[in-house]
C-alpha cells in the first residue's frame, strides 16, 4: 500500500471554498474555519490546516471532530479516527492548528487504483464540558457585591477573574476615609481652639485652618463614599452580567448537531474545502 499512492497520483488539486463552518453555528462558542487541506506524499497523510476562534475571548477548550465527504458535501463520514494533532477532547483556541489524517490507514479503498475523489472536509468544534464548568465557576455572581460592602475592591476578584489591580480600590478608598476622618478631627481640634483662644493674631489662622480641614475632610470623605458605592454597583452589575454568560455556556452544547453520516442533510448544500485525488 505504501509503494501504490505515490505511482497512482496523476492530479492534486486543492481548492478553497467559504463553508465548512466558517460561520459559527448558534450553540457554539468558537468559530471555525478551515484554511488548506494538503496532501503529503512521502508520509501519504492529508494535513488540514484550520483556525479555532473564539469571537470573545473566553479560554475555553474545545471537543474538535473531523469529518469527510466524497460526494460534494451531500452526506458526510466520521468522525474520523486514524487523525492527530489539534483534535479530539481538549483542545484549546488558536490559529493555524492542524489536524493529519491517515486516510490510507482509515480508508484505504479511497486510494484504490483509477479512483478519482474530490475530498470535501468538515470540522465541528463543541466546548469541553469540564472547561464550561471550571469557567462558570470563575464568573461570581451579584453576591459577591456583599464582599465589596465590606471590603472595597474585594468583589472584584469573584465577578472579573484572571485580573489584577483591585487592591487599589481598597487603598484608595481607606486612604481618602482615613485621611478624611484625620482632617476632620484636626478641623474640630483647630475650631476648638479658635473658640478658646484670646489672641486676635491667633484667630484668623484656627479659623481658617478649620475650616480649610473641613472643607478637605469632606471632599476626602464623599469621595471615598462614591468609590465604595461604585465599587459595590460595578461589582453586582458585573455579577448579572455573568450569570447570563453562565447560561450562555450551558446553551452552547444544547443544540442538536446534525447527524454526519451517509444521509443527505441541507445543512451541508454548501461550500466546503477539500481537494481532488486521482488514482
Amino acid at each position: 500500500m505504501g509503494k501504490l499512492l505515490p505511482k497512482s497520483i496523476f492530479a492534486l488539486l486543492l481548492f478553497l471554498g467559504l463553508g465548512l463552518g466558517n460561520n459559527a453555528v448558534y450553540g457554539q462558542a468558537a468559530q471555525v474555519k478551515i484554511l488548506s487541506a494538503v496532501l503529503d506524499p512521502l508520509s501519504e497523510k492529508i494535513n488540514i490546516t484550520y483556525h479555532l476562534v473564539e469571537p470573545k475571548k473566553r479560554n475555553l477548550n474545545y471537543n474538535v471532530n473531523i469529518y469527510y465527504s466524497t460526494d460534494l458535501g451531500k452526506s458526510f463520514i466520521g468522525p474520523m479516527k486514524v487523525v492527530s494533532g489539534d483534535v479530539g477532547q481538549g483542545v484549546p483556541p488558536g490559529t493555524s492548528k492542524q489536524i493529519s489524517w491517515d486516510f490510507m490507514t482509515e480508508a484505504p479503498t479511497l486510494a484504490e487504483k483509477g479512483n478519482t475523489l474530490k475530498l470535501q472536509f468538515r470540522i465541528i468544534a463543541e466546548v469541553d464540558p469540564a472547561s464550561a464548568e471550571a469557567y462558570k465557576k470563575r464568573l461570581g455572581g451579584p453576591g459577591n457585591a456583599f464582599l465589596s460592602l465590606l471590603i472595597p475592591g474585594a468583589g472584584n476578584h469573584k465577578v472579573r477573574p484572571g485580573t489584577n489591580g483591585y487592591g487599589a480600590i481598597t487603598f484608595l478608598t481607606w486612604g481618602a476615609l482615613g485621611t478624611g476622618l484625620i482632617f476632620r478631627l484636626s478641623a474640630q481640634r483647630n475650631y476648638e481652639r479658635y473658640l478658646e483662644s484670646n489672641n486676635t493674631s491667633e484667630l484668623d489662622h484656627f479659623f481658617f485652618l478649620a475650616e480649610s480641614h473641613h472643607k478637605a475632610s469632606r471632599i476626602l470623605i464623599t469621595s471615598a463614599i462614591v468609590i465604595w458605592a461604585l465599587d459595590v454597583a460595578l461589582v453586582a452589575y458585573q455579577g448579572f452580567r455573568n450569570l447570563k454568560k453562565r447560561r450562555a455556556i450551558s446553551l452552547f452544547n444544547k443544540k442538536i448537531y446534525p447527524s454526519l453520516g451517509l444521509g443527505y442533510n441541507t445543512q451541508f448544500n454548501q461550500p466546503n474545502i477539500g481537494l481532488s485525488l486521482k488514482f
